[in-house]
């Protein structure tokens, strides 16, 4: 668990449309708690990892968020070719009186992903992935193509 302290901070969101601003100022405390948990099962081939991940606030204007992930993927060589799955969800439950900045922070989403990792070097890899994400309560569902380069020192 963690505590953060907020004092006299200062929010502000620009809607959509342009026209005027929302200023919001907290100047009490807020109380911020994280807990998390997570897993790794790494053998000879077979690799399986995890995270479930809860933030809660006070503040009236930042999402309370339960997420998680799981991983599955099987090496052959210097390839490791991976599924993912992740889900998010707000439990403050905005609705259409909240500043869409906000709404579109908390949304809900499901991902689904692909992708595969090559190790060029014993200390490097390639990856690259696609990743599909649905956001269940709209109609913000996206691809998402990614490349990186992972470095361990």
């Amino acid at each position: 668990a963690s505590y953060f302290d907020i004092t006299d901070a200062t929010l502000t969101a620009m809607p959509s449309n342009g026209t005027s601003s929302l200023m919001t100022t907290f100047s009490q405390e807020q109380d911020v708690s994280i807990y998390s948990a997570g897993f790794r099962f790494d053998g000879k081939q077979l690799l399986v990892e995890g995270e479930y991940v809860e933030l809660d606030q006070s503040a009236p204007v930042t999402p309370e968020m339960r997420s998680g992930y799981m991983t599955v993927g099987y090496t052959f060589g210097q390839v490791t070719p991976f599924i993912s799955w992740e889900r998010r969800r707000d439990r403050k439950g905005y609705d259409v009186s909240t500043s869409e900045s906000i709404r579109v922070m908390a949304q809900d989403s499901d991902t689904y992903s692909a992708g595969v990792r090559y190790n060029f070097h014993p200390n490097a890899a390639i990856k690259l992935s696609v990743s599909n994400i649905n956001s269940p309560n709209t109609d913000l569902d996206s691809t998402l193509v990614s490349a990186g380069i992972a470095i361990k020192f």
